[in-house]
């Protein structure tokens, strides 16, 4: 701003005015005794410090300009990264069309083939009955004809004929054609997921996670919801005491292990997480784990160390107090998933050669008990009938006092029961929703006939089996024998995983991520 008279050039800067750039007339009058400085000097001055400005501003645009350049980048990569994976799952969901539409048309062909073989078969059949039925007919005629005469030498003549030209029927086998019976195969979420993929998403700090697929899960929600405002399982709600409630993640707790350190902590997994976290029961969390590959349980060896089962890797890992996890033993083409530990300190582990409800002749899906080393001591696949014990062998847990191991046997998508094992894995009884034990003595026949599906199971130290069950939302108390006990208790939520501390404090896992601490007596 320069001074209001208009009196000759401007010729210095008042530094007492706020920098104010005057003339020498004014110097004298309005400004007088200020600070001056020649405005040639000053503006020399200030071109330096513009010049350092423009510099700056400068760099500041280029580097506005780069990141908005980087920005069209990352856009135009997202947009061609988000095509081509829609591209393969668009390619994926037509490979997976095409190779139903081709097994239905095998199927269908089969079918086709199979019926009218049969109806070539009936026919050929039919030929040869009509021609017997006709030599059969004539015979009849011919000897009724005679009869009906009442001419006696045409009866002898007839009879003599009859008599060197006796009919014998030429047997034709009528049998059943071949039945054509379909086999319906399993078509749930979880086998859909299995066979279509997934998506996986790399994080900030560069490790890839699932997205989780909500379907099967609010299925089960909404199932669980309905049965138990209906009134369909009979719950009995009983007083216990929550000493802890804590939303820790968005996600399921899939698998909650004890920790022998502390009564006050736990070791969880989360839903479609490859890491495991311990927590203390405020939600705190004291450690996490991360692993290279998907896990899928956890559990405690006798000398105190952390044991995880690796399905994809088909593996047995083992965690160090630092570094990553170190690879225990291999278990070949087996998957293991659930894992425990019985009273000599050995692991038992459940095993799979795939995570279906499709079993065929080669399937394996058994029971197996491992040292720490990984040597096989004994294993449980078939009853005393040569019938399969298992399905889909899931959640395993065994007794400190007797030595009895516990199956959660999954046979459809919203369907298990228990399989109770001596400490010999052999088949002692199975137990089932409704109150039916079926012990080893008899044939079991794979009926159902309740909706009773177990989610996790543990024995605490009066042999007593602590269960969460899907439809009532509840945790049960059973006896070694399988006699229910009671309903320690009930949720709005799904309980997925339980475990049982020394101290009959129950660490329960919901669906929703929230995580309780119970305690029974």
């Amino acid at each position: 701003m320069s001074c209001s008279r208009d009196e000759g050039p401007l010729v210095r800067v008042c530094f007492s005015c706020s920098d104010q750039l005057v003339y020498d007339e004014c110097t004298k009058l309005d400004h007088s005794g200020h600070i001056f400085r020649e405005i040639e000097e000053v503006g020399r001055e200030r071109m330096k410090t513009l010049l350092q400005n423009l510099k700056e501003t400068e760099d500041v645009v280029l580097s506005l300009q780069a990141d908005m350049a980087k920005l069209h980048d990352i856009s135009e990569g997202n947009r061609a990264q988000s095509k081509e994976v829609a591209d393969k799952i668009q390619r994926r969901g037509k490979d997976i069309h095409d190779a139903v539409s081709q097994y239905t048309n095998q199927l269908m062909f089969i079918c086709e083939r199979l019926h009218n073989d049969n109806e070539h078969d009936m026919a050929e059949i039919k030929v040869r009955l009509d021609a017997e039925l006709l030599k059969a007919t004539k015979s009849r005629d011919i000897i009724r004809t005679a009869l009906e005469s009442k001419n006696f030498p045409q009866i002898i003549e007839t009879e003599k004929y009859h008599r060197n030209n006796q009919y014998k029927r030429h047997t034709i086998p009528v049998k059943s054609p071949k039945a054509v019976v379909f086999a319906h195969g399993a078509g749930t979420v979880g086998n859909l997921r299995e066979i279509f993929g997934d998506i996986q998403i790399q994080t900030h700090d560069g490790q890839l996670q699932r997205t989780r697929n909500d379907y099967e899960t609010d299925d089960e929600n909404e199932n669980a919801k309905r049965r138990k405002q209906s009134g369909e399982y009979n719950v009995r709600d009983t007083t216990v005491t929550s000493a802890f409630e804590q939303t820790t993640s968005s996600f399921g707790i899939c698998f909650i292990c004890p920790s022998l350190a502390s009564p006050d902590e736990c070791w969880i997994r989360l839903e479609r997480m490859n890491e495991i976290k311990l927590v203390s029961r405020t939600g705190d969390v004291k450690q996490t784990v991360h692993f290279d590959t998907a896990i899928a349980c956890i559990a405690n060896t006798a000398e105190g160390r952390i044991v995880v089962s690796c399905p994809d890797s088909h593996t047995i890992r083992e965690v160090q107090p630092s570094g990553p996890p170190k690879t225990l033993f291999h278990l070949e083409r087996l998957s293991p998933r659930a894992i425990c530990l019985t009273t000599e300190g050995n692991l038992v582990i459940s095993l799979v050669e795939k995570w279906s409800y499709s079993v065929a002749a080669f399937s394996t899906r058994k029971i197996a008990k491992y040292t720490v080393k990984g040597y096989k001591m004994a294993e449980a696949e078939y009853d005393g009938y040569r019938k399969r014990l298992f399905i889909k062998p899931s959640r395993v847990a065994a007794s400190t006092t007797s030595g009895d191991i516990a199956v959660i046997n999954r046979t459809e998508y919203e369907t298990s029961h228990l399989v109770i094992l001596d400490k010999h894995l052999r088949l002692k009884f199975r137990f089932f929703g409704d109150g039916r034990i079926i012990p080893a003595s008899k044939r079991y026949y794979g009926k159902e006939t309740v909706q009773f599906c177990p989610q996790d199971v543990q024995y605490d130290s009066a042999n007593n089996l602590l269960i969460s069950e899907l439809y009532s939302c509840s945790i049960q108390l059973i006896d070694g024998e399988g006699h229910l006990l009671k309903i320690l208790h009930t949720d709005e939520d799904i309980p997925w995983s339980i475990a049982v501390h020394t101290d009959q404090q129950v660490w329960t896992g919901y669906n929703s991520g929230k995580v309780k601490v119970l305690s029974y007596l």
